[in-house]
């Protein structure tokens, strides 16, 4: 209803296929067993795509990042190391469209998302994580952050990483990473070395 372009062969198209193929209401609890990366891949695709339509808006910088980010392979392991782009670029939405779901006025601008507050502007920096550590995608994010608004956040999704690791919990894992490195950033500031650009990190 957007009027998005879909790419040839879109991943949400595929992804509608795979849900359809491997998740058939029919099923009953008992046979469905571990689900499979592609079911998984796929129902997330589906599922942050129908927020992103439901709380975007249909302007054409918009619509064109919408559809930039239906390209990609159906698991993010298969997606090359430099063609990481629609995965990212749906990351960024999802973070704009969460900020517009909770009635907080968002514009996709540098560093990824600007929301605007009673207090001022406030920069958001959206983090993949795919197999950077916690502290690379910190301390880009702190960077892209002072230099296009001075003070904000970083939103990280570690989707891509967790489903690599083989840690028992990948999940706790990775955010006892970002707090070690949250920690050192409060030393270097405690040091002298000015004032924080970071004010949170948000886990998406």
């Amino acid at each position: 209803s957007l009027g998005v372009a879909l790419p040839a062969n879109d991943r949400l198209t595929r992804a509608v296929t795979i849900v359809e193929r491997e998740f058939p209401v029919a099923r009953t609890d008992e046979a469905l067993g571990k689900p499979s990366r592609h079911l998984v891949e796929a129902l997330r695709t589906v599922v942050e795509l129908a927020f992103i339509a439901k709380h975007s808006v249909a302007r054409p910088e918009v619509l064109e990042l919408i559809s930039i980010a239906l390209g990609g392979a159906d698991i993010p392991e298969q997606d090359p190391v430099d063609q990481t782009k629609p995965r990212d670029t749906q990351v960024e939405l999802l973070v704009w469209a969460m900020m517009r779901a909770a009635k907080v006025h968002a514009r996709l601008a540098e560093p990824d998302v600007v929301i605007r507050t009673p207090f001022g502007e406030y920069g958001v920096a959206v983090k993949r994580s795919s197999g950077a550590s916690a502290t690379k995608l910190v301390d880009k994010g702190v960077a892209q952050v002072a230099k296009h608004t001075k003070r904000g956040f970083i939103a990280v999704a570690a989707d891509a990483r967790m489903s690599r690791s083989e840690a028992e919990d990948p999940f706790t894992a990775f955010t006892q990473e970002v707090d070690a490195d949250l920690e050192g950033q409060r030393d270097r500031v405690a040091r002298g070395a000015g004032k924080s650009a970071l004010i949170a990190v948000l886990l998406v």
